[in-house]
């Protein structure tokens, strides 16, 4: 018999509850929280290697913490991802997807129907690292259409993202042709 039947890959209920699971020496049945702010060293050469990031551990939980790290194990194993890294907040996500990919010169078309400070994000901070956006009517898709063809013709080159939010927390705009836009 081999492996596959004997032992099956785990499903997603069974990813759900199990993925990424730490158990301590007290051998509990589902996982602790871990409702620390820091950790304890058996030295201080270890905390400073761990400091230095030249050993693994938790250092402090506003970084990370067993729980967390508990939670963005389980949600990659869920999406079938490498890893998932979690944040305290949506703007939280937005500005660390957006400032980790995009550089000096790149440009995002985004929706103008989006989260209040999203707006700022792109507008100030986003511009300040050189970044442009151009705002578009969500549920107009021509508008999206157009603003590629325009933004090419300008030579500013192509879009670099495309951000919109699929339904909007205020107004709860979502656009009906999502699924056919250019992206």
């Amino acid at each position: 018999m081999s492996d596959e039947k004997n032992n099956p890959a785990p499903g997603f209920d069974t990813l759900a509850v199990r993925a990424g699971a730490l158990q301590s020496n007290f051998q509990e049945h589902s996982e602790a929280l871990f409702l620390t702010s820091s950790f304890t060293y058996k030295n201080a050469a270890e905390a400073a290697r761990k400091f230095a990031n030249e050993e693994p551990g938790f250092l402090y939980s506003r970084f990370t913490n067993p729980t967390v790290t508990m939670f963005q194990d389980r949600l990659a194993a869920l999406e079938g991802a490498e890893a998932c890294t979690a944040t305290a907040t949506g703007m939280a996500a937005i500005a660390s997807t957006v400032l980790g990919l995009l550089k000096q010169g790149d440009h995002i078309v985004a929706s103008r129907s989006v989260f209040g400070t999203v707006v700022p994000l792109f507008n100030q901070i986003c511009k300040r690292f050189g970044i442009d956006t151009t705002w578009v009517d969500p549920t107009n898709l021509d508008a999206w259409r157009i603003e590629q063809v325009l933004l090419t013709a300008a030579d500013k080159g192509v879009t670099d993202t495309e951000y919109m939010e699929p339904l909007d927390t205020f107004s709860a705009t979502s656009p009906d042709a999502i699924d056919d836009l250019p992206f």
